[in-house]
Formats: C-alpha cells, sequence, structure tokens
C-alpha cells in the first residue's frame, strides 16, 4: 500500500490497515467513495461547476391590522429541486426564525411579523436566510416592501416584491 492511499483512507475515516484486505480492494474503495462525494457534489452544481441557488416564491402576503398591532402572514414555496430550510426572515427590524423544512414544490404559510403597526416606510427591506438540507449551504434572498397608507397615517404592508438576485452566505 502507498503512502498516499493510506492518508487517503485515513483522512476519510476508513482504517488503514485491514487484515486480509489486498492493496487492489483499498485502492477501489477509496475511489468508490471519492466518486461517491463527487456525484453528490454535482447535483448542486450546473455543467460549468457553478452552483445552482435554490429559488423560493413568496406570495400572497396578507396584513391584518387589529388596534396598533399588525401581522403578517405569507406563502413561502420553494421552487428547487431539492429540500430546504427557511431559516428567518428579517422584516420590519424584526427577526422572526421560521425553521421550516420544505421539500421540491412544496409551499407552508409563515407568519413573518407580530408587532407594532409601521408609522412610516423608511424600513422597507425584508431578508430570508435559508439553506440547503443536504449540505447546510446558506442563501440570502431580499425583498422590498410596498406598502399602503390607512387614513390615520399608519402603514400597511402590502405586497413583498423581489429584489435582486440570491446570495450564496
Amino acid at each position: 500500500m502507498g503512502f498516499l492511499t493510506g492518508l487517503g483512507r485515513f483522512l476519510s475515516g476508513k482504517p488503514v490497515f485491514v487484515p486480509g484486505e489486498s492493496e487492489e480492494q483499498i485502492i477501489d474503495s477509496v475511489s468508490a467513495s471519492d466518486t461517491t462525494q463527487i456525484a453528490a457534489a454535482n447535483d448542486l452544481h450546473d455543467s460549468s461547476g457553478r452552483k445552482i441557488a435554490p429559488q423560493i416564491n413568496v406570495s400572497h402576503v396578507k396584513s391584518h391590522v387589529a388596534g396598533n398591532t399588525m401581522s403578517v402572514t405569507a406563502w413561502i414555496t420553494n421552487n428547487s429541486s431539492y429540500d430546504i430550510r427557511i431559516d428567518s426572515c428579517n422584516i420590519l427590524s424584526h427577526h422572526v426564525n421560521l425553521y421550516r423544512n420544505l421539500s421540491p414544490g412544496q409551499g407552508h404559510e409563515a407568519m413573518l411579523y407580530r408587532g407594532p403597526v409601521a408609522t412610516n416606510n423608511h424600513d422597507y427591506r425584508v431578508r430570508f436566510i435559508f439553506r440547503i438540507s443536504e449540505n447546510t449551504d446558506e442563501f440570502e434572498m431580499n425583498y422590498v416592501v410596498r406598502f399602503y397608507r390607512n387614513s390615520d397615517g399608519t402603514f400597511v404592508i402590502d405586497q413583498l416584491d423581489r429584489n435582486g438576485t440570491i446570495k450564496d452566505i
């Protein structure tokens, strides 16, 4: 057995020496595990080797106002071909942990905000953090809030518009 073969087995967590195993069997087992890891990595990359970012869609945004309190819900859909987990949402200076696993094509209604009604429209950015369940690679998706103004001067969330591309973080 060569030094590099033994080192490769050691780094992959396999025993370096196994009684009764020939050198050809060792080399075959190392190359098979490398092939499996490469195949799993290729599922998340396109033909040119770039990462494929998962796609989410946020729709059906609904705001409910009760006195001075506003709650906002939205339907989040996984439009990618692999499982993802929606971790969190930052909206109107509030951080909400969602921790929702979504299979490909699956959607879920999530509570994005519950707090005081906005008195201005200056805080208009929304940020979703989500990850690929398979390898925990994190991504960020930004949205812009479209408000409508009530007669009492408060601002209520009407819609979330996608802003920019998905970022790998």
